[in-house]
């Protein structure tokens, strides 16, 4: 598939997701396009072996985000790829735990190899709130090879995260579309 067509089919499933969350604050009755599908899409029906899935899982999974490890850390040299700067920051989120649907927000901070206040690069949230998916976050351009990707579970005012919650990411990567 030709990476401008993987790029329109994320922007498609932006507007779908913008439109399932429209639909779900406003109480009207939201279509099966908003619904998480019963088989992650990357299986097929054949593939029933849940240890096998499991496996794969967890090769893909490079971050884990819970109540006990809201915070994690990469390097801005891993996600660069030896590419210098990129527009977008690309975040994966491959699986989520969180039986009691609580809200899922996650911030995405950048701290400078010379120091300083870090800074907020954006903030995304799941929906469904145990429902994984692929995000990106604009960068400005300013990610530099030796800096850090700082990404952390937003408390909800009033409230604590689910000692349940778990968050797995795969790999973050730096993209110029």
């Amino acid at each position: 598939m030709s990476r401008a067509r993987s790029i329109r089919g994320r922007a498609r499933r932006a507007v779908l997701q913008a439109l399932c969350v429209s639909l779900a604050s406003s109480g009207a009755a939201t279509t099966s396009a908003c619904q998480r599908p019963s088989t992650p899409v990357s299986q097929s029906p054949a593939a029933d072996d849940d240890s096998e899935a499991e496996a794969e899982q967890s090769r893909r999974a490079a971050y884990v985000l819970s109540a006990e490890a809201p915070t994690v850390e990469a390097e801005a040299g891993v996600a660069l790829d030896d590419r210098g700067e990129a527009r977008f920051l690309s975040i994966e989120v491959v699986d989520v735990e969180n039986p009691e649907l609580a809200p899922v927000q996650i911030e995405v901070r950048y701290q400078s190899p010379e120091g300083g206040a870090p800074r907020i690069l954006g903030t995304f949230s799941l929906f469904p709130p145990d429902n994984p998916g692929e995000f990106l976050v604009a960068t400005a351009g300013g990610v530099e090879e030796g800096g850090t990707l700082v990404l952390s579970l937003v408390e909800p005012p009033g409230n604590e995260l689910p000692s349940s919650l778990r968050v797995e990411l795969a790999e973050l990567r730096l993209e110029d579309e």
